[in-house]
């Protein structure tokens, strides 16, 4: 085996760095790292408001006239089950934002 052969076929692909090297890319990484953790906060805070406004109308209908003691709702297992796809939609693109 050569000494060309040699150096070549044992190069592992390191190299050595001082601190000051080590510190400033963590530093980097660091701020990226705040950077996507801020972004992702946002979004699902985002996310959070536009779940309650889905909600509210429905909260706000069910306490209207509060002096009567029953509520008429015709047809409320499709609407139901509507605002239920609706909000499993909702949920899961939401989660899908966050990844």
């Amino acid at each position: 085996m050569t000494k060309e052969s040699f150096n070549t076929d044992n190069d592992f692909g390191f190299t050595f760095a001082n601190e000051d090297e080590i510190k400033g890319d963590l530093e980097v990484k660091v701020v990226q790292a705040e950077k996507t953790a801020e972004s992702i906060s946002i979004q699902a805070q985002q996310s959070l408001y536009d779940l309650r406004n889905m909600i509210t109308p429905l909260l706000n209908n069910l306490a209207k006239e509060p002096e009567k003691t029953h509520i008429k709702w015709p047809e409320r297992a499709v609407k139901i089950k509507a605002f239920s796809k609706k909000l499993d939609t909702f949920v899961e693109e939401a989660v899908s934002k966050l990844k």
